[in-house]
């Protein structure tokens, strides 16, 4: 069965990092059954069944990735939560549907390929599988990177990929998540919550100009500053002497002492 999205008790992290696994193994198995169809077929449709496949293999790599990098983040892992449990269904129910075509021996292999590939185009607006498979890929990188605390983690796409596999999921009749699985957590703290992994063994004044900035807010009103040099502080001098009370002449000599 696809992997379902549920409310989940108890420990939620590990339900859904497994489903990682487990969506992992299922893509290869399908990118196996996709790589034998190719075999079997003519040329001409080689290239949309290897970009394909290639993203399939993408998928399997960037779950596992995931699942991998989770243990040395742990502190990290309840953010990323409610945006496994809207992908991992919606990815699951793509390579069960790929399964479902490739599994029907009423028809020929070339008719297999044809209808899987046209239908799921069609019941998406268009969108070609092997695109459908980059959204997966591009939301999952990006949930790396903020699992990782990547400098390139970028909030904007983040949301903007979410809304995408979220119209996926409204398209293939999959019911959008009935609760929250994670813990809500204000965008702007999505770069700096979570303890800095930093080097034991480096020095203390180090670790904290290692610390990430706690605001990315631009400074508002911020004007150019202008350094005269010391072209104005000769003439500064020059206006100081001038209206000294003793006029007394400007010398470089050391005083007397």
């Amino acid at each position: 069965m696809p992997f379902l999205e549920m409310v989940y008790t108890g420990k939620v992290d590990g339900h859904l990092l497994r489903g990682c696994c487990i969506e992992a193994d299922r893509a290869d198995i399908v990118s196996l059954y996709l790589e034998g169809l190719r075999n079997a077929l003519p040329d001409h449709f080689h290239a949309h069944m290897t970009a394909l496949i290639e993203e399939i293999h993408s998928s399997s790599r960037a779950l596992r990735d995931l699942a991998d990098q989770s243990q040395a983040h742990l502190s990290r892992v309840p953010m990323m939560l409610n945006y496994l449990n809207i992908v991992l269904p919606c990815l699951s129910r793509t390579l069960h549907d790929i399964t479902a075509y490739y599994e029907d021996k009423t028809v020929s292999k070339e008719i297999r390929w044809r209808r899987m590939y046209n239908k799921m185009k069609d019941e998406v607006g268009g969108l070609p599988l092997p695109q459908r498979f980059l959204i997966y890929n591009h939301f999952l990188g990006m949930l790396k990177l903020l699992l990782t605390r990547s400098p390139n983690f970028d909030l904007n796409a983040l949301d903007s990929l979410r809304s995408r596999i979220m119209q996926l999921r409204e398209a293939r009749g999959i019911c959008p998540p009935s609760a929250q699985v994670g813990p809500v957590i204000p965008p702007e703290m999505m770069a700096v919550i979570g303890p800095v992994d930093t080097d034991p063994n480096a020095h203390w004044a180090e670790q904290i100009f290692s610390l990430p900035l706690p605001s990315r807010t631009a400074l508002k009103h911020i004007k150019p500053s202008t350094s005269w040099g010391l072209s104005m502080t000769i003439a500064f001098l020059s206006w100081s002497i001038s209206i000294s009370p003793t006029n007394a002449p400007f010398s470089l000599s050391a005083p007397s002492i």
